[in-house]
C-alpha cells in the first residue's frame, strides 16, 4: 500500500509525524550525550532511559513512515541502551531492527550477560525467554517464572506469563500452540488501537502512550515470524484467522511485517 494511502487510512499527517520523529531523535541524542558526561549513576540511568525511550518512539514513527532504514537504526539505538541498563527488553527493540533471534542470543544476550543471569529485574526474564525460544529449542528457558511473578504485568498490561506461554509454545515448535499463545498480544493490541482511535485529537497528534506502530507488539510478531521462517514456514498472515483485527491493526501489520523481512508488497 502506498505510504500516503496508508497514512490517510489512519487519519495521520505525514509532516506531523516527521517533525515529531525529528524531535524524538534530538531529545534522544541530547540525553545520550548527558548520560556520557554525568558521574552519578542514578542521573546517568535516567538520561539513558529517556534516550532509549525517545529512540524507541522515533523507531515507531519510522515504521508508520515506511522508512525501514531509519526504523532499524532507531530501534538498534534504543535496544543497545536498554541492554546496557541490563534490561532484556532491549532485545525486543533489537528484534524490531534487523537482528534475527539467533543473532540476539549469540550477540547482545551474551555480551550483556543475560545468559549468565545478570538481569536485575526478574520480570525482564519473560522477554529473554521469548527471544531464547524463537532462537531455537537448544536454548534453555527459565520456566521458573510462575505464580505471582507470572501474573505480574509488563508492557501494555500484558501478564509476564503470556510471554512465558508463548516461549514454551515456540520451544516445542507447535504451530497451533504458537498461534494460540500469540493471540493475547494481538487482542491487546487491537483493543489499545480501538481505544486510541476514539480520541481523535490525541490520535492525530500521536500524543498518547500507546503508539499505532507499537514496538512491544511488533517485536513479538517479528520474533514469531522469524522463528517460523527459520523452519521455512509462515506465521503471518495466518494469525489473522485466529485473532480478528480491526482494519487499522490489520493494515499496519500488513505493511510492517513484509517491510521488516524485506518482502515485496
Amino acid at each position: 500500500m502506498p505510504l500516503v494511502t496508508f497514512l490517510e487510512k489512519f487519519g495521520l499527517d505525514r509532516e506531523l509525524i516527521e517533525r515529531d520523529r525529528a524531535m524524538s531523535e534530538g531529545f534522544a541524542r541530547a540525553h545520550a550525550r548527558e548520560a556520557a558526561k554525568v558521574e552519578n549513576p542514578d542521573q546517568r540511568f535516567l538520561h539513558e532511559l529517556t534516550a532509549a525511550t525517545e529512540y524507541r518512539r522515533a523507531g515507531a514513527h519510522s515504521v508508520l513512515l515506511s522508512d525501514r532504514h531509519s526504523a532499524s537504526m532507531h530501534f538498534q539505538q534504543a535496544g543497545q541502551l536498554y541492554c546496557s541498563m541490563h534490561n532484556p527488553y532491549g532485545l525486543l527493540m533489537l528484534a524490531c531492527a534487523d537482528y534475527s533471534p539467533r543473532d540476539l542470543i549469540e550477540g547482545p544476550a551474551r555480551e550483556f550477560g543475560f545468559l549468565r543471569g545478570q538481569v536485575e529485574d526478574r520480570l525482564q526474564l519473560g522477554y529473554l525467554n521469548i527471544v531464547s525460544a524463537a532462537a531455537g529449542s537448544e536454548y534453555t528457558l527459565d520456566e521458573g517464572i510462575s505464580g505471582s511473578l507470572a501474573s505480574s504485568r509488563g508492557m501494555l498490561g500484558l501478564p509476564i506469563g503470556a510471554y512465558t506461554d508463548l516461549a514454551l509454545a515456540l520451544s516445542r515448535e507447535e504451530p497451533k500452540a504458537v498461534l494460540e499463545a500469540t493471540a493475547p498480544f494481538l487482542s491487546t493490541y487491537n483493543n489499545c488501537m480501538k481505544r486510541a482511535r476514539e480520541d481523535t485529537y490525541h490520535w492525530r497528534a500521536i500524543a498518547m502512550p500507546f503508539h499505532p506502530a507499537e514496538p512491544d507488539i511488533l517485536s513479538v510478531v517479528y520474533l514469531v515470524e522469524a522463528a517460523a521462517r527459520f523452519r521455512e514456514q509462515r506465521f503471518f498472515p495466518e494469525i489473522l484467522g485466529v485473532v480478528p483485527l480491526t482494519s487499522d491493526a490489520a493494515n499496519l501489520l500488513y505493511n510492517a511485517v513484509p517491510e521488516r523481512f524485506g518482502d515485496t508488497h
